[in-house]
């Protein structure tokens, strides 16, 4: 018994991340139906909420994957402060710039392709104030969680991007409105003052941690550009996607499975690209295919909670918002769920596999360019596997 418990070691940790992450995502329902009516019809705000929640999770899943990589190699002792002091600087700056050009290109996707009228300097201020201050309280917690899990013997890779994700999703819309409600009491007519500052202070915390950060920020910095257009693209396209197909989510009663499934079988995807680029790292690809079974092996066997947790979150939603949705049955969203979760898990494993070793041989650090990369299809490619797997099983 005690040997099985020991070769289930990753599964038994995998699973208490997505424990945890069940709880987090019943809390962000209550969060979300308590703190929307506060920014309800506000565009500017409501375009930003998937585009900031899948930034988060890229940002601070990327620097998860090089605190977890970090402790294994011994280059740092698991020491909260110090683990901060590593990561803050060239995080922040990421999210900083990042933010400013993920608004600015949701503003004009939003502006000319939907029609729709935005205030560009407050969308913009929205987004780069809620992801700085969001930045400012997720680091510190990511370090807390990877240097406590790695002195206790635990894994941080199989913990930290479960933590990292469903977090980072709850805290989004509160970041969001707190920033909103900041810039709206500025002065109209100061407000294009406020942009403009907001963008040349970016720039220069940008330019100053690129020119006096070291060789490991630099490379961090200069590895993240290459991403960069991959996250120009699917950000937008996924909250595109989560508009058009809302209507029809809703009719099948998935729609407030949408956040769950997505970021919990992105979260799962994430482990495996963040354990194999501790592996890489650590073994170069020598180990790799034995690694890389293991690796399947646990996020196979965690699928099983993953769903249970995935579709009680939907089915926990339908009691606590009544007329949210459609109301289904408990047996019909598992086999639902069932079904787009396996697909999609699969699609992760092969995509966590290809990249993590691809940017490896290419010279590039797989912690700055596969989990970023892992994160963003995982985001872009859920939507629609839920919605085909629905009609499916509906029809």
């Amino acid at each position: 018994m005690v040997r099985i418990l020991v070769k289930l070691k990753g599964v038994t940790e995998i699973t208490s991340g997505l424990a945890i992450g069940y709880l987090v995502y019943t809390f962000n329902v209550v969060i979300f139906a308590t703190l929307y009516p506060i920014v309800e019809g506000r565009k500017e705000v409501i375009a930003l909420i998937p585009v900031m929640s899948n930034l988060r999770g890229d940002i601070l899943g990327s620097s998860a994957s090089r605190l977890n990589t970090t402790l294994h190699l011994g280059l740092v002792t698991p020491s909260t402060r110090k683990l901060i002091r590593l990561e803050l600087k060239p995080t922040l700056a990421i999210a900083m710039i990042t933010s400013i050009i993920i608004s600015l290109i949701t503003f004009t996707y939003t502006r000319l392709i939907l029609g729709e009228p935005l205030n560009l300097e407050e969308m913009v201020s929205i987004g780069f104030l809620s992801s700085l201050l969001a930045t400012l309280m997720l680091v510190p917690y990511i370090a807390l969680i990877a240097s406590e899990a790695f002195r206790r013997g635990f894994d941080p890779g199989n913990i930290l991007p479960t933590l990292t994700t469903t977090v980072g999703d709850l805290m989004t819309l509160p970041f969001l409105i707190l920033a909103f409600i900041l810039v709206i009491a500025t002065p109209l007519n100061i407000t294009p003052i406020v942009f403009l500052t907001v963008i040349s202070l970016s720039l220069a915390f940008y330019t100053a941690t690129y020119s006096y950060g070291g060789l490991r920020v630099r490379r961090i910095l200069k590895e993240r550009f290459l991403v960069l257009l991959l996250v120009m693209i699917t950000h937008p396209l996924t909250g595109a996607l989560l508009a058009k197909l809302e209507e029809e989510l809703a009719k099948m009663g998935l729609i407030h499975v949408v956040t769950s499934f997505i970021g919990i079988n992105g979260a799962l995807a994430s482990i495996a690209g963040v354990r194999l680029s501790s592996i890489l790292h650590m073994f170069g690809t020598e180990e790799l295919t034995n690694r890389f079974t293991l690796i399947t092996r646990d996020i196979i066997l965690s699928t099983t909670p993953a769903i249970l947790l995935i579709s009680l979150t939907g089915y926990t939603t339908q009691t606590l918002i009544q007329g949210a949705h459609e109301v289904i049955s408990l047996e019909i969203m598992l086999v639902m769920v069932t079904v787009a979760t396996i697909t999609h898990i699969i699609l992760g494993l092969i995509l966590a596999l290809a990249t993590s070793l691809s940017s490896y041989k290419l010279g590039l650090d797989p912690d700055n360019v596969a989990l970023p990369i892992i994160t963003n299809v995982m985001d872009l490619t859920g939507i629609p596997i839920l919605y085909v797997i629905g009609l499916l099983v509906l029809t």
